[in-house]
């Protein structure tokens, strides 16, 4: 037996060396590891997650130039998109919680006797009306905020002057709407509907017309015809430029413009009669003054009455005395028993009862008997 052959049988088996290992793996390559259970421990600790990040990688760099390149536009269509989601959550917001409401106004109670209610409620519209007025002076001219202190019935029409009654001026002057009969005298006042707002002297008809009112009330009177309205005598007036002085109607306007009127009109000597004998001497006894002034104011009720016969009126120009502290024109007519019935365009208080003639006559400065045209 060969002797190389007895030792190569009994010649121990080859061991790899680590290498040796190393150059297997190197020639061979890394084995190919499928499925967490044919990793090794280090190799599952570093990819517990299962997600192996030498296989994926991010590119942060690219990611934000992908960025970077949005449009402009996109960006701005989606805040204003944003906006106006905003705008709608808001007002969804604000309709689910409603306005409180307002107080409401006082009413009057339903155990008010029936007679009364009425008074009653107009007096509450007043009240509110007031304290708009004296809340917003501003809106309105200081001499209508004086009327509707000093006229209950006139607030209702100063509160409406910031709606009605800027326009008045550029509207023609209208007949009058209301009701009249011949004979009886239709109670006007100044601050009317139909002609208060006009512009009138200085003023407003309502603060300033009682010319053109009083002459009315008288020529409606005596014709039964609405044509010469308080608007159409103020324009009369205006357009002669007799729209001034004290009482807002110079009296000459009345005997010049008498054709323009439609009825006789004839001044009175009022102004004689009250200013009595300029002689009297400073000696004169205060019985002698007291018989004076008996006759003075005789000699204005005389006139007075003397004028008002015939179914004639007297339009007077008051001096800032018993019928008011300021200058304005009256209507008078007959009373009961002697009395005087006064028109005053200018106070209700004063239209409301009947007057002795002696203490109206007392305050005329001025005076002009309005009757029926002669017929030819």
């Amino acid at each position: 037996m060969n002797e190389n052959q007895h030792l190569g049988s009994e010649r121990p088996p080859l061991r790899h060396t680590n290498s040796s290992r190393s150059r297997q793996r190197r020639r061979t390559g890394s084995p190919q590891l499928h499925g967490r259970g044919l990793q090794t421990p280090s190799q599952r600790r570093r990819n517990a997650s299962g997600y192996q990040l030498q296989r994926h990688p991010i590119n942060f760099a690219g990611r934000r130039g992908r960025i970077n390149a949005v449009d402009p536009h996109f960006i701005v269509l989606a805040a204003a998109i944003l906006i106006v989601i905003v705008l709608i959550i808001f007002w969804v917001a604000s309709c689910s919680h409603p306005q409180e409401a307002a107080p409401e106004a006082p009413q009057v109670s339903e155990q008010m006797p029936n007679d009364l209610k009425t008074g009653y409620s107009q007096a509450l519209a007043r009240a509110q009306q007031i304290e708009e007025l004296a809340q917003h002076p501003e809106n309105y001219p200081e001499s209508l905020l004086s009327l509707a202190l000093a006229e209950p019935g006139a607030v209702s029409f100063v509160y409406n002057w910031p709606t009605a009654g800027k326009d008045a001026d550029s509207q023609e002057p209208a007949a009058y709407t209301g009701d009249l009969t011949a004979g009886t005298v239709p109670e006007l006042f100044d601050w009317d509907l139909q002609w208060g707002y006009r512009s009138y002297g200085d003023g407003y008809m309502a603060t300033a017309g009682s010319g053109p009112v009083a002459a009315s009330m008288a020529i409606m009177a005596l014709t039964g015809s609405p044509d010469l309205s308080p608007a159409a005598i103020a324009k009369l007036a205006a357009d002669a430029s007799k729209a001034t002085g004290d009482s807002g109607t110079d009296p000459s306007f009345f005997t010049e413009k008498s054709s323009d009127l439609g009825v006789t009109i004839t001044p009175l000597d009022i102004a004689s009669a009250t200013s009595g004998e300029s002689s009297q001497s400073s000696d004169s006894s205060s019985a002698q003054s007291g018989t004076q002034g008996a006759s003075q104011a005789g000699n204005q009720v005389s006139v007075l009455a003397d004028a008002l016969k015939d179914n004639a009126y007297v339009v007077a120009q008051t001096s800032g005395g018993a019928l008011g502290a300021t200058a304005h024109w009256v209507l008078l007519a007959p009373g009961d028993d002697g009395a005087l019935k006064v028109y005053d365009p200018a106070s209700t208080a004063n239209s409301a009862h009947q007057w002795d003639p002696a203490t109206v006559a007392s305050d005329l400065s001025s005076a002009f008997r309005f009757s029926a045209a002669a017929k030819s």
